[in-house]
């Protein structure tokens, strides 16, 4: 499995179109822990890599938190599993 680069990511959705916005205006940096992220196109049944890039709400959306572009960091997919439901940024 090897990384994309954001320019190059096939998007399928709105939230796919807003992290590669988000990667590209933070240098695909993890808001927590500061580590590079990326992009993969993953198949069916693939394991999501630590090092993903995943939009982090930053109200969760079990708190009633949207998909809106004020509310989305960028954050890899292991900093953003820990989070969890926690909130702000705990």
């Amino acid at each position: 499995m090897t990384p994309i680069h954001p320019l190059e990511y096939r998007v399928k959705n709105k939230l796919g179109k807003r992290k590669v916005k988000l990667c590209l205006e933070h240098d695909s940096i993890c808001c927590f822990c500061g580590q590079k992220t990326y992009i993969y196109d993953l198949q069916s049944g693939d394991t999501q890599p630590p090092d993903m890039a995943s939009n982090e709400h930053i109200v969760t959306q079990r708190d009633d938190g949207d998909n809106h572009r004020l509310n989305l960091e960028l954050a890899c997919k292991r900093c953003n599993y820990v989070r969890g439901h926690s909130y702000p940024y705990a």
